[in-house]
């Protein structure tokens, strides 16, 4: 079973960082891994900055996907 089919069913997905790998070398290659399995939207409007903090990439505001808004939580 692959992440995938595991998101498809309604299940969550979770990063951790309890490896020997440095966090953000850690994280680039798990998001690598996502990317090949889901679609990647065309813009991601946050209530954050991502940059201070991993928390606020949960604050997720507006996602836009081929000129369709497909999240909406303004």
């Amino acid at each position: 079973m692959n992440s995938r089919t595991i998101w498809d069913a309604g299940g969550i997905l979770g990063y951790c960082t309890d490896d020997g790998y440095e966090a953000r070398s850690g994280l680039e290659h798990e998001l690598k891994t996502y990317n090949v399995m889901f679609s990647i939207s065309d813009i991601v409007f946050q209530d954050g900055n991502p940059m201070e903090g991993y928390w606020n990439w949960l604050k997720v505001k507006l996602v836009v996907k081929g000129g369709k808004i497909v999240v909406d939580k303004r």
